[in-house]
């Protein structure tokens, strides 16, 4: 346990947080895990000719050069990075919590989000899709449910949620949402 490595411990996170899909974590924050996994490793390789990397052997450097790496080598906008610099910030902290690593490589390294302004739809797009018809059944389905969303500010991913955890309790109905979410 003195000589974790980081990726190590990475992925018997990723692996803990999987199991916990739809109690703790839906799948797509174990994917972005994952995929800051991958990037991690391809960044080890890259900047320090290693397959993983000794958790004493994190500075506050390492971070600023992950940083640089996420978005020159990968292409990420500033907060896309911030995503993937928190991931592992919290692999970190389990580190330290865990006293497999004596310090905090993310001790002074603050995060900077970038403001977004997003556009939202405007009432005739809205009714534009309201009164789309379609001649598949589970694109009307999607239709709706991404309708329903607009107007209760319900966030589709947890509509989804609620969806498969129907499906799981209903096992063997048909009810045609299979590929919705």
């Amino acid at each position: 346990e003195d000589n974790k490595t980081l990726l190590q411990v990475f992925r018997e996170h990723n692996e803990q947080s999987r199991k916990l899909i739809g109690k703790d974590f839906v799948s797509k924050t174990v994917q972005r895990y994952e995929t800051t996994t991958r990037y991690l490793e391809e960044f080890i390789k890259k900047e320090y000719q290693l397959s993983d990397i000794a958790l004493n052997n994190l500075e506050a450097n390492f971070i600023s050069k992950f940083d640089a790496f996420l978005k020159i080598e990968k292409g990420c906008a500033q907060n896309s990075a911030i995503t993937r610099l928190k991931n592992l910030k919290k692999i970190i902290r389990i580190a330290l919590e865990n006293d497999w690593i004596k310090k905090d490589p993310f001790a002074y390294y603050r995060f900077k989000l970038e403001e977004t302004d997003p556009e939202f739809l405007t009432m005739d797009e809205i009714k534009n899709i309201l009164s789309k018809e379609f001649t598949i059944k589970r694109v009307e389905q999607v239709r709706d449910i991404f309708v329903f969303c607009i107007f209760t500010f319900v966030a589709l991913t947890n509509v989804c949620l609620i969806i498969n955890k129907l499906q799981t309790n209903n096992r063997g109905i048909g009810n045609g949402l299979e590929t919705t979410c």
